[in-house]
């Protein structure tokens, strides 16, 4: 500006610190913030319209913000040299729409006996875009086209698996499962029938526990298995027996895929063992006291005990080689 000095000499005063930088935030109540040879914020009008100054000549960088909000640019960079500057507006948008995490990983209070759970999916954001992918607090990766991939070792037992996904605006979607690691198998118990017995019948009753919630399967001579119906932790089934020797298998299988196994081998006899008696002969008198039986006895199928009954008394001779 020009001003009167002493006598008559108009002289030249620059006031360099009297600059203005202006322009529109994009956004009303738009918080603005400008660094350089000053520093200071100042908050856009209720038009998006902002004022800084007075300011010196510089550069200066002029940056735009508000909660959930995105600008675009995000900053801009100008120089004040002599002359007030008029910035062109920023854009503003509010994003209040949190990001969009889909996983692909065992559903929420799973079990399983694998322990390293994989864990894939994809994180989108159209608006502001994905700042970060955390899961269980570490970073992931997150590709172009928005999926990621990972892989987390469980340990035994109830794991947490928490993954957040959050935007450029702070937004953020949480994704919370409990996965169970198991490594046991179940006890499976038999109590009928006896392993190695014989029986006389085709049908026979197999019955047990298992001391978890699982699955219980019968097979019986390799053939095709069976599910079994559990009453708590109880079951009970019949088995089909063929003539002579026949396996019983027996699986039981937990939530987690862990499995136990039991076996019966059991014959089935359908035929009569034969008996004779050797001596004495049949029908005779006698005056001794004592008298001595003798015979053979023979079975296929099965071991052959025998007993003889005389006079209200029952003896039980022992067999050897079928005979007695």
């Amino acid at each position: 500006m020009w001003r009167s000095c002493q006598g008559f000499t108009l002289c030249l005063i620059i006031d360099c610190d009297n600059y203005l930088i202006t322009g529109n935030a994009g956004l009303a109540g738009a918080t603005v913030t400008y660094s350089g040879p000053a520093s200071g914020i100042v908050t856009a009008d209720s038009s998006g319209a902002y004022r800084i100054g007075p300011l010196q000549n510089g550069t200066y960088t002029v940056t735009p913000s508000k909660s959930q909000c995105i600008f675009t640019p995000a900053a801009k960079t100008t120089t004040v040299n002599n002359l007030d500057i008029s910035l062109a507006a920023f854009t503003g948008m509010l994003d209040a729409v949190a990001p969009t995490l889909s996983l692909s990983s065992l559903a929420d209070k799973s079990i399983t006996n694998n322990a390293t759970l994989n864990i894939s999916g994809t994180v989108l954001d159209s608006n502001s875009g994905i700042k970060s992918l955390t899961v269980n607090g570490a970073s992931v990766a997150v590709a172009t086209n928005g999926t990621f991939s990972l892989a987390l070792t469980l340990v035994a037992g109830a794991n947490t698996i928490t993954a957040i996904a959050t935007d450029n605006v702070n937004n953020q979607t949480t994704d919370t499962r409990t996965i169970t690691l198991d490594l046991s198998a179940p006890i499976l118990s038999v109590t009928a029938p006896a392993d190695n017995s014989a029986v006389a019948l085709s049908l026979v009753t197999v019955s047990g526990s298992v001391n978890e919630n699982a699955t219980v399967a019968i097979k019986v001579n390799n053939g095709a298995s069976q599910a079994l119906t559990v009453n708590g932790n109880d079951f009970t089934t019949s088995a089909t027996l063929t003539v002579g020797l026949n396996t019983i298998d027996l699986t039981a299988t937990d939530l987690a895929g862990n499995t136990s196994s039991a076996k019966r081998t059991i014959t089935y006899d359908n035929t009569k063992p034969t008996l004779a008696v050797t001596l004495p002969a049949q029908d005779i008198t006698t005056n001794q006291s004592t008298l001595t039986l003798q015979g053979t006895v023979s079975d296929t199928l099965s071991t052959v005990t025998v007993s003889i009954t005389m006079d209200g008394q029952t003896f039980t001779p022992t067999v050897t080689n079928d005979s007695f």
